[in-house]
């Protein structure tokens, strides 16, 4: 991202479904290098969304959510019906 932000490209966006990885790449390497995060999940609760994504990933969505929240980071939240 930051490559693309000193090659003069002003929108980045990243898309995600919250893993720690990406947690962690929000908070240290990316910090300041997106505009917009999109987090992906496949249901309105754990129990919808772990059948599909595995055991914990509503809980990894839902920690990147407040994650973004504190930081005043704008996302979207996408969903796959």
């Amino acid at each position: 991202m930051r490559v693309l932000r000193d090659a003069g490209i002003g929108h980045t966006r990243l898309i995600t479904n919250g893993t720690p990885r990406a947690r962690h790449l929000l908070e240290h390497d990316l910090d300041g290098l997106v505009d917009l995060v999109y987090v992906s999940i496949d249901g309105a609760c754990a129990t919808i969304n772990d059948a599909v994504r595995g055991p914990g990933a509503f809980r990894h969505a839902m920690a990147m959510i407040a994650l973004l929240r504190e930081r005043a980071t704008p996302f979207v939240i996408t969903a796959t019906l």
